[in-house]
Order: structure tokens, then sequence, then C-alpha cells
């Protein structure tokens, strides 16, 4: 699979760019077991991107739980305590910009 990536400012997508980033991101949840390659790629694509007001910005999620190791590995730590959204525990994560850079720099 061949996968070419496009980094927008939030504040630039048209509305349609927006549903159809939406309709994906229901899509990926949906075959979560099988795509974690891709959130590989795509982890390692933000680490690549310096932004367009300079400097690297930090990326912040709502993580499944179980996932947490994944994460990790990643780079993300842990804030805070677990909650339940959807009947899910999720965890918020952060992952520092000078990770990002430190990655990019590898």
């Amino acid at each position: 699979m061949n996968l070419q990536w496009q980094i927008e400012r939030f504040d630039a997508l048209e509305l349609r760019q927006l549903y159809q980033l939406l309709q994906l991101r229901q899509a990926v949840f949906a075959v979560e077991q099988q795509g974690h390659a891709l959130l590989r790629r795509a982890i390692d694509c933000c680490a690549l991107f310096d932004g367009n007001e300079g400097g690297v910005q930090a990326i912040r999620i709502s993580a499944q739980a179980y996932l947490e190791p994944f994460y990790r590995v990643h780079g993300f730590a842990p804030q805070g305590d677990c909650y339940i959204e959807d009947g899910i525990k999720h965890l918020e994560m952060l992952r520092s910009g000078e990770s990002l850079v430190q990655d990019k720099n590898k």
C-alpha cells in the first residue's frame, strides 16, 4: 500500500475535508486491530512536521487504555487517570514537542 501524507492547519481545512477526515477516523477505529502499522507511520509523519508557526507542536491524544504501552514506545506519557468514553477505558496522553524534535534528528 502506498500512502500519501498531506498536512494542513486545522483552520485551513474546508468543511468537506474535515468531514472526510472524521469519516476516515471512524473507519480506522473500525479496523483498529489491523491498524497499528498505519498508526506508527502517522506518528512518524508528525515527528517530521515542524508546523507552520515555527517549532514542533506537542501531540495530545485520548488513547484507549489497553494501548498505553504502544503509545509509550512512541514517546507519549500518561496525563492523569483513566476515564470512560463510549463505554471504553481511555487515558489522556501527551508527546512533547521536544521528543518529536529528538526523533526528527535521529
